[in-house]
């Protein structure tokens, strides 16, 4: 969406304005401390290099965040039109006697298997969802907003499996 976009838009800038500060604060502290200079260019660098480094992995993991994070509302309403489709399919067959052609109960099924679709769909968008956050992890192992969206996803699971009466874990 726009909105995600202009996010990591904006987290990528503000990466890229704290790294000029930090490349300046650098040079500062190696032009007054004289015995905490580095001792050559070539070291100063790869210092600066390291760092840079580490600011891009950041970026990138922020970046699969965002990613991650897009799913979200499509995982809660393929779930969400899963139900209510369940909830039709029941309210159709519960009308139709069991002794009824199979072409009266065919509209209900097709609800029924629409429905086990689109759970399936988010089952796998979820799988996705948890993969790019261990992605994101990957590229920076401390970084608050995949722990916080990781925690997030697995608080929202067991809550539901609460709801559900589901005591399998």
């Amino acid at each position: 969406s726009a909105a995600a976009e202009a996010a990591k838009q904006d987290q990528i800038e503000s990466l890229r304005r704290a790294s000029l500060r930090r490349s300046v604060q650098l040079r500062e502290e190696h032009a007054v401390e004289v015995e905490a200079r580095t001792p050559d260019a070539r070291t100063l660098a790869h210092e600066l290099a390291d760092w840079l480094d580490g600011a891009h992995k950041r970026a990138q993991a922020l970046a699969l965040v965002a990613e991650a994070r897009a799913l979200e509302p499509q995982i809660s309403a393929g779930r969400s039109e899963a139900h209510a489709l369940d909830e039709e399919a029941t309210a159709l067959l519960e009308r139709i006697p069991p002794s009824a052609p199979v072409a009266e109960k065919r509209p209900a099924w097709k609800k029924q298997d629409r429905a086990a679709q689109l759970r399936r769909q988010a089952r796998l968008d979820e799988v996705e969802m948890t993969r790019t956050l261990q992605a994101a992890l990957r590229l920076d192992p401390d970084l608050p907003a995949a722990h916080r969206a990781l925690a997030d996803h697995h608080r929202a699971a067991h809550e539901a499996a609460e709801a559900r009466g589901d005591l399998s874990g």
